[in-house]
């Protein structure tokens, strides 16, 4: 649920002229970096599920180096500013995201082929959302651990 308010397409949808949404960009058919990878076409929703790395980067350096590319990007980061927002206004953020970048960028190009200029402008705001997710999420862990405390276990002999 935390990490699903923070990827923007899951949080809105667009609308073509004769008023059909495209599912939050599952409808929206998108070639990407034109490559040898580049066989078919995808769309924009899984564009940016996949935006942060490739499964392919991620399978090479595993998670512990990502986490840490993540962590010290975020000492430069406010992130108290981050802590002051609900869920709700972390919902209505990456709706924003959605509304002012991510769809103007897509029809800006015609809607269908995007390469390296896109991933550089867009791949830095999708960090950003895994950030800001994880830190709302610690955030919240701690404040549930903290008023609800696990019982004490009795020790037995």
């Amino acid at each position: 649920y935390i990490g699903d308010l923070h990827t923007p397409l899951h949080n809105a949808f667009d609308v073509d002229a004769k008023g059909r949404s495209d599912g939050g960009g599952n409808g929206a058919e998108v070639w990407f970096m034109e490559s040898r990878r580049a066989k078919r076409p995808t769309n924009l929703h899984h564009l940016w599920d996949s935006m942060v790395e490739t499964d392919s980067v991620l399978k090479r350096t595993g998670a512990e180096p990502y986490a840490k590319r993540l962590e010290a990007d975020m000492r430069e980061k406010d992130v108290a500013v981050w802590l002051k927002a609900d869920l709700a206004e972390a919902a209505l953020e990456s709706f924003q995201i959605t509304k002012t970048l991510i769809y103007p960028a897509y029809r800006a190009k015609g809607g269908k082929r995007l390469g390296k200029e896109y991933q550089n402008r867009m791949q830095p705001v999708a960090f950003e959302q895994v950030e800001k997710a994880g830190a709302r999420l610690a955030a919240l862990l701690e404040w549930v651990l903290l008023e609800f405390p696990a019982p004490e276990q009795e020790s037995k002999p």
